[in-house]
């Protein structure tokens, strides 16, 4: 975690909040593709983690994001 950047980290967060690379983009005041230029590289950080659903568990894991409600 310690080599993400700040704002790898915040995209990390956002998606351990279920939000889509759109919603990201626009949260963060970034284009689409800026977005997925982040996640190619937390992926690459984190040992090619390659699954969406994998990132949203190490956000919660690592304490960047609450896990989610239960239903």
């Amino acid at each position: 975690m310690s080599t993400l950047t700040a704002c790898e980290r915040r995209v990390l967060t956002l998606i351990g909040c279920c939000l889509s690379d759109a919603e990201i983009a626009k949260r963060l005041c970034r284009s689409r593709g800026t977005i997925r230029f982040h996640l190619y590289q937390i992926r690459q950080k984190l040992g090619g983690v390659e699954r969406r659903e994998h990132l949203a568990l190490i956000a919660v894991q690592r304490g960047l994001t609450p896990p989610p409600a239960s239903r």
